[in-house]
């Protein structure tokens, strides 16, 4: 339920981003960290060099 909850708010706050006009790259940094705050919710392990790395 936790991991729904950050997931639905997390996709406002990127489409409110988006709607704002900030870059997509600071828009896809949002989605990364909301996706792993969604998976930490869910009690799913995420490797701190994949969530924090930066994209190659």
């Amino acid at each position: 339920m936790m991991d729904t909850t950050v997931s639905g708010i997390g996709a406002v706050v990127v489409a409110e981003l988006r709607a704002a006009g900030y870059m997509e790259s600071t828009v896809g940094q949002y989605a990364k960290t909301i996706k792993a705050l969604t998976e930490f919710a869910s009690g799913v392990s995420i490797p701190p060099a994949w969530v924090w790395s930066s994209p190659r």
